[in-house]
């Protein structure tokens, strides 16, 4: 049954996860007794599903592990916050904050990035007061602690930056200043390489329809410098590109990108995204036609052996 759980949790259909509790509770009521890799494979489907319930029965399969004398490890804590982050139910922040402090303080398990960084993305996805500063003093407190186990990641100051992105009003020049702090801090850090979602995280915070007419001029000099340092990593994929555009006066897009446009198409220097990983790239319809319409290569080995194949039935 434990294979058939695994097998489960490596579908992506929506009632994967119904299956994979429903195998878990067969097992359980046969007293086929489930062991922690099994408990936590079903958690890791609970907490990666749609499921509007997902946290309070991850709850549950806490409370039965521990009634089944099967104690959760960081994985199970991991997936319990990770269904609680996801879930954006109200107050779901402050409970994610309760499990991180009982993991150390009732069960002497020690939190990972993974669990901290579910908790800065459980603010930035809220509809909370201050989402940016409670994501950054999370971040803060990774940074303060001596642990290698704890430091926090590119993904983790990413989803701090996305915290920052869409602040309730009159937390706009609050969330832009926090969101400058996050990526200095990423340039002070040798072991730290921004990706293209960090960037478009940045970008998406320094939206000029957000932030105050002082901050403008400070903003865009700002905007100016981290954009000069995109074209450097060679992160400027196509996403930065369109929050860049957003949050940019026109002034300011046209001095940057201006030169790159020919007869309203955008064609940037292949340098400046060379190290865009993992951004899906939409063929247009008309380059689509033309590979369609490419003539047939008669030399290739296949077409010879196929025109070949063919002479020899007609010839029959």
């Amino acid at each position: 049954m434990s294979i058939l759980i695994d097998s489960w949790s490596k579908f992506y259909r929506e009632d994967a996860c119904k299956r994979a509790m429903q195998a878990l509770q067969f097992m359980e009521k046969r007293d086929m007794t489930p062991n922690l890799i099994t408990y936590n494979t079903v958690l890791n489907v609970l907490a990666k599903s749609k499921d509007p319930l997902a946290p309070m029965k991850a709850e549950k399969m806490i409370q039965r592990m521990d009634k089944n004398g099967c104690e959760p490890d960081v994985y199970s804590m991991q997936s319990l916050i990770l269904a609680w982050a996801r879930s954006r139910i109200a107050g779901a922040p402050q409970k994610v904050e309760q499990i991180l402090q009982s993991m150390e303080e009732k069960r002497n398990i020690k939190p990972n990035t993974h669990c901290y960084t579910a908790a800065i993305y459980s603010w930035g996805t809220s509809t909370e007061q201050y989402r940016a500063i409670r994501g950054y003093r999370l971040l803060q407190y990774m940074n303060q602690i001596e642990d290698d186990g704890l430091e926090p990641n590119i993904v983790t100051y990413t989803t701090a930056l996305n915290a920052c992105s869409n602040p309730l009003p009159g937390e706009e020049d609050e969330s832009y200043h926090i969101a400058c702090l996050i990526m200095e801090e990423i340039y002070f850090k040798e072991n730290l390489k921004p990706i293209f979602l960090t960037y478009a995280a940045f970008f998406s915070a320094c939206r000029h329809d957000l932030l105050s007419a002082d901050l403008m001029k400070e903003k865009d000099e700002m905007m100016q410098h981290v954009f000069n340092r995109c074209i450097e990593d060679g992160q400027v994929g196509q996403l930065v590109l369109e929050k860049f555009k957003t949050a940019a006066t026109n002034k300011l897009y046209h001095s940057m990108v201006g030169k790159y446009t020919r007869f309203n198409k955008l064609e940037i220097p292949q340098e400046w995204n060379q190290n865009v990983k993992g951004e899906k790239k939409e063929i247009k319809s008309n380059e689509k036609m033309k590979q369609h319409q490419r003539p047939l290569d008669l030399e290739h080995p296949d077409v010879v052996a196929a025109l070949k194949l063919m002479k020899n039935k007609s010839q029959s």
